[in-house]
């Protein structure tokens, strides 16, 4: 009867620690920008921290590099991610198709094979 209580009690301390090391590494991601090491994030460390990845979204999304990103550039870079999104679904469809006619192929032999 301990038993049944047991495997439960198991499962919920495996899921709770890997849900707290989740919420460690995300913490400590944010504790990367605290250079001065008192062991604080203020505003102006994490901006710092995080300028560099802005800069390269923003430029690139500023296609003609005027410093500006207007509602032509919004439209091109949309309609381009919205283009590579649809060739990323045709190839793992082609691959997914691909994997299932080799699978197919596969199960034919072995059913064959014991026949």
């Amino acid at each position: 009867m301990k038993n049944i209580y047991l495997i439960p009690l198991v499962l919920l301390s495996i899921i709770s620690g890997s849900v707290h090391a989740g919420m460690y590494k995300k913490d400590m991601d944010v504790m990367k920008a605290d250079t001065n090491m008192d062991e604080k994030v203020t505003f102006e460390e994490f901006k710092a921290a995080h300028e560099e990845e802005l800069i390269i979204r923003f430029k690139s999304k500023d296609l003609n590099k005027d410093g500006v990103i207007d509602l032509e550039e919004k439209v091109v870079a949309t309609e381009k991610r919205q283009v590579e999104e649809q060739l990323e679904k045709e190839t793992e469809k082609k691959t997914l198709r691909k994997k299932y006619q080799e699978n197919r192929k596969a199960r034919k032999k072995h059913f064959f094979k014991n026949q």
